[in-house]
């Protein structure tokens, strides 16, 4: 649907696109880091993120602040300086370092500089994970409304691209980890990261659903009214299959953030300005919900309905979350090192919470595994970024800027509800662990940036909707007024304004011959003798002969004539 059309911004929207689109397809490891496809991501993210950089060094019009350029060196700061060795005065020093201290005893290494991460080589590797969302992160903000739009169409592509892959592999097409009882996943290893990806994505379709159901321009004409159709029909199928493909997942936190996610697209139909009626949009919601219902009663209900039988006591989460905040005590305030959960959780796990044929691989979790691998820095960050978060939030919903299109705001309130809905599921998953959902989160972050001015490109709606109109009025003919009337003869003869258009003039030229009668002239506004606004013909130069018939006669009609005849008294020269 056209939302505008401008040139694109060079090489920084192409490689940032690249960068997006590659990430969320590629980047759905359980394990971040450890695959090749995250290697080449990062790879493919140095290039933007040294563009970003260079843009923000020469001045480009950007409207990112120094508190997002500070949050973003301390992103990278904290595991650098994890990595820095320390002599073994002050290494030795370090709360819970107990067990390295007895290894390099019994070693005979006791003069070894250490680092304060106790897993070096993980916090090298996440120290590399962060470069892809960081550099999506300051390419997406220095891109302007109509390029951020794309980016959400290319989000939407590689969700579909898993939502297909999913449903695929729930009809034992496509082959998983999972034998015998197939699972969607989509194109991650973790159908709870699946779910997150989902529901993002409900959101964001959401938007541009709405804009479909608001969307009136040139649907005067045939092609108009089948692009509005066409939208229509487009936002109603992007729904239904990314709310099936949820359904599909069977993650019980999944579910029940998608119902979040839907009442928050219900609050996106309503925010919206175009609205005369709001249910119209809420109404292409709640019908895609309805069709999914339907049809999964056959297909999917049963096997939702089964993830909820499983006893929520049984689960080893409350046990995990004990076990990490021990840890995180006993680190507290240095911090054990990015990276280092794995090694580090099996000294603070009791017995009977091990599992027999499995190993804890995350805390499940992100907020208290944070918490331990930074300690106090970690903590500051956090709370920075919940601060700049309600901040941005507020201003999203309650305080939007004119800049932009009203689809460019609702993408904007959009992912406020994404980040808040990610980060209640972090309390329960470690979805933000991977490439696909770090980048994910700072698009969205992106978002709530207020993008650069658009010369080209940067009225409302409210804006475009009056040029139209203005527009509108100037095409049709317009009635030229007289400019003078003048009598003679029992017709009036009216002078037009010379820059009316020929069609025009010869018809007001054929009403010239009609008899003189006042509701024929239009009255200028003028200001009369008193300075007030004059009365119906007032400030008109009516003729003489008009106003007084009598006194117009010549002298002569009121003598006899030569045949010796009365005179005509009946003003037949006046009519």
């Amino acid at each position: 649907m056209p939302v505008g059309v401008r040139p694109r911004d060079g090489a920084l929207f192409w490689l940032g696109a690249l960068l997006f689109s590659a990430s969320l397809i590629f980047g759905g490891g359980a394990a971040a880091g450890f695959y090749l496809s995250d290697t080449l991501l990062q790879l493919l993210a140095i290039p933007c993120l040294l563009l970003a950089l260079w843009r923000l060094s020469a001045g480009a019009k950007c409207n990112l602040g120094r508190s997002e350029l500070l949050f973003c060196a301390a992103l990278v700061a904290i595991p650098l300086l994890q990595l820095i060795p320390l002599p073994p005065s002050l290494w030795g020093i370090l709360p819970a370092r107990d067990l390295e201290k007895t290894a390099l005893e019994l070693s005979s290494n006791q003069t070894a500089w250490m680092p304060i991460s106790m897993a070096p080589k993980a916090t090298w590797v996440s120290l590399l994970t962060l470069l892809p969302p960081i550099a999506v992160f300051l390419a997406t903000a220095q891109l302007t409304n109509h390029d951020r739009r794309t980016l959400s169409l290319v989000f939407l592509a590689a969700a579909v691209i898993s939502a297909f892959a999913g449903l695929l592999q729930t009809a034992h097409l496509w082959i998983t980890q999972s034998e015998g009882n197939p699972e969607a996943v989509g194109l991650f290893a973790n159908r709870n990261h699946f779910a997150a990806l989902l529901y993002s994505a409900t959101l964001i379709a959401a938007v541009w659903a709405i804009n479909g159901v608001f969307w009136r321009k040139d649907t005067s004409s045939k092609a108009g009214e089948m692009r509005h159709v066409l939208a229509l029909m487009g936002g109603f199928t992007l729904l239904t299959l990314l709310i099936a493909a949820q359904m599909m997942a069977r993650s019980r936190a999944g579910l029940g953030l998608t119902m979040l996610a839907l009442l928050g697209a219900l609050a996106l139909s309503y925010a919206d300005k175009r609205r005369t009626r709001w249910t119209s949009a809420s109404g292409l919601i709640v019908a895609a919900v309805v069709t999914v219902i339907v049809f999964s009663l056959q297909f999917a209900l049963m096997r939702m309905l089964n993830r909820f039988d499983v006893d929520p006591l049984a689960d080893a989460r409350i046990a995990i979350a004990k076990n990490t905040f021990s840890a995180i005590k006993a680190a507290f305030p240095i911090g054990t090192g990015l990276g280092s959960f794995v090694p580090v959780y099996g000294a603070f796990e009791l017995p009977q919470d091990a599992l027999i044929d499995r190993y804890i691989n995350h805390a499940h979790n992100d907020v208290l595994e944070l918490l331990m691998e930074t300690g106090l820095a970690g903590a500051v960050l956090m709370v920075f970024a919940a601060l700049w978060f309600l901040t941005r939030t507020r201003t999203a919903w309650w305080t939007p800027t004119t800049h932009g299109l009203e689809i460019d705001h609702g993408l904007t309130r959009a992912a406020a509800l994404i980040i808040a809905l990610l980060v209640v599921h972090s309390f329960v998953d470690y979805h933000l662990r991977t490439e696909t959902m770090m980048v994910t989160v700072a698009f969205c972050a992106a978002l709530l940036v207020k993008a650069p001015s658009d010369p080209d490109h940067h009225q409302s709606a409210e804006n475009i909707a009056t040029a139209m109109r203005q527009s509108a009025r100037e095409t049709q003919p317009q009635t030229a007024r007289p400019i003078a009337v003048v009598r003679t003869a029992g017709t009036e003869q009216i002078s037009w304004p010379e820059s009316r258009s020929e069609n025009t003039k010869t018809k007001d030229e054929e009403k010239t011959a009609q008899p003189l009668r006042a509701e024929n002239v239009s009255s200028p506004k003028q200001k009369s003798s008193t300075g007030q606004n004059p009365s119906w013909g007032e400030a008109i130069k009516w003729p003489e002969a008009w106003r007084n018939p009598d006194s117009a006669r010549p002298a002569a009609d009121d003598k006899a004539r030569p045949d010796g005849s009365a005179p005509d008294k009946s003003g037949s020269d006046d009519v």
